[in-house]
């Protein structure tokens, strides 16, 4: 009887498995066809400070710590310069990472606003692959509307051999 039954969990569960392995991204991502599109400039995420602009109020996005694999980077989102508009215009930052080589699950945070920035912590997690090409999407919210700073970075691991 146990083997029949692992038959079955089996033949059932592998193929569900494999959907969701394949599927379960594009379903998180879903939600951010809403948002407005907004240019990166071809920043790279990590190594610049980049740099969006909503309704002509400019942000830096920069990450403080060590960019590496297995950490917690720490990601602030701020203005540019005041234009003379309300300082706090973002009501929210938000960032979702994932895998584009292959799927290593979704790690997200809500950035919180401290001291005149948006500041939070977002783990990178580790891939035993040589070179991981990784899709970070920023969302803002302003005014009710969000908007969409979508960055591609790499991640290469070094070899301790």
């Amino acid at each position: 009887m146990k083997p029949k039954f692992l038959l079955l969990i089996s033949v059932v569960a592998l193929p569900l498995l494999y959907w969701i392995s394949n599927n379960a991204a594009e379903l998180v991502l879903a939600d951010t066809e809403n948002a407005t599109k907004i240019s990166t400039n071809a920043c790279q995420f990590g190594q610049d400070v980049c740099e969006v602009s909503i309704d002509q109020q400019d942000y830096l996005v920069s990450v403080v710590n060590d960019f590496s694999a297995g950490q917690a980077i720490q990601i602030e989102v701020e203005p540019k310069q005041l234009t003379g508009r309300e300082q706090n215009n973002l009501e929210g930052v938000h960032f979702l990472l994932q895998g584009k080589t292959m799927y290593m699950g979704i790690s997200e945070t809500q950035l919180q606003f401290v001291d005149g920035k948006w500041v939070g912590l977002l783990r990178i997690p580790f891939c035993t692959t040589q070179v991981m090409l990784w899709q970070l999407d920023m969302t803002l919210q302003e005014s009710g509307d969000n908007y969409l700073a979508r960055y591609e970075f790499e991640m290469r691991q070094e070899s301790g051999y």
